[in-house]
């Protein structure tokens, strides 16, 4: 299948721009947020408001403030170098409106300032605080999710990673879109196969690894890798989101099917006409709404039906 017409002008747009791996990341922040600032609001929601979470700035929407919603905490992308509550605050809107569940999304550490450990402990210390104040919060802590998009998705795993192993808190769902979840070596098909020219490229990839990654970190901490997990028994469901043009496309591919061989429920949702971040481009690109849609009912489903 070929690329989505209306996914092909938002790339050709996108080319008059420097590529990323070219930029400092304060250059790279300052593009992404001059462009924020033109694109459209999202949807409504019942109530938006910034929290401390045990530390950690954070961002609740709540779609029905009277009762005790579902919840999910959600980590954005950026490579663990860019982005933030704001970029992704369309997103939410969009998810929390339509899922009816309560989405608290997380303003950890960046890096280079912040590396490896950073963004993880504030993962981890922001979801084990909003689990122990669900009722101040009114969500629902028997229905609780993680989830994420790319460097978000590496976060979302990973904290389900530690919740099973710790046994602290009872991880429902996970939610991952276009995941990272391993390191860019051995080079991967989808690697070689989209190294350039769409959105995400490969030398890019690099770039967010290089400033994420401290000097001598083991690539086989679960937590930084979640595919070289050696156990993933005992993880919540996953719903998985892939896109073919995408660099990533193969490891989350291999992440879904080595939690599916750990004997987790998994579902699988591929979008062979997009590429890497579409998700966010909803207002430009219809196909990207209707992927938005379907999270959002994934995520009921998970949650609410119960």
């Amino acid at each position: 299948m070929r690329l989505d017409p209306q996914a092909q002008q938002v790339l050709e747009l996108a080319a008059n721009q420097p590529p990323i791996f070219t930029l400092s990341p304060d250059q790279a922040r300052r593009r992404i947020q001059k462009a924020l600032a033109a694109e459209p609001p999202g949807p409504e929601v019942a109530l938006v408001r910034n929290l401390n979470a045990g530390g950690v700035p954070a961002r609740l929407y709540h779609p029905s403030p009277a009762y005790a919603a579902p919840v999910l905490v959600y980590f954005h992308g950026g490579g663990w170098v860019i982005n933030s509550v704001d970029t992704h605050d369309s997103v939410c809107r969009f998810i929390a409106s339509h899922s009816g569940c309560c989405l608290i999304s997380i303003e950890y550490r960046l890096a280079p300032e912040h590396r490896y450990p950073a963004a993880f402990d504030d993962a981890w210390a922001a979801t084990r605080w909003i689990y122990e104040h669900t009722g101040e919060l009114n969500v629902d802590r028997s229905r609780f999710a993680v989830g994420g998009d790319s460097a978000g998705g590496a976060l979302a795993t990973a904290v389900a990673l530690r919740a099973r192993d710790s046994r602290d808190l009872d991880i429902q769902f996970q939610l991952l879109i276009y995941p990272i979840t391993d390191y860019h070596t051995p080079a991967r098909q989808s690697y070689v196969q989209y190294a350039e020219g769409y959105a995400l490229e490969s030398e890019g990839m690099k770039w967010f690894w290089g400033h994420y990654l401290p000097p001598g970190v083991d690539l086989n901490d679960r937590f930084l890798c979640p595919l070289r997990a050696p156990d993933l028994r005992h993880m919540p469901p996953a719903f998985v989101m892939t896109a073919e043009y995408d660099p990533l496309r193969d490891e989350g591919r291999e992440y879904a099917a080595r939690l599916r061989a750990s004997g987790v429920a998994v579902e699988e949702s591929h979008y062979a006409d997009k590429m890497h971040g579409f998700i966010r481009q909803y207002h430009r690109i219809d196909r990207a709404r209707e992927a938005l849609l379907e999270i959002s009912q994934k995520l009921a489903a998970a949650l609410l039906v119960r």
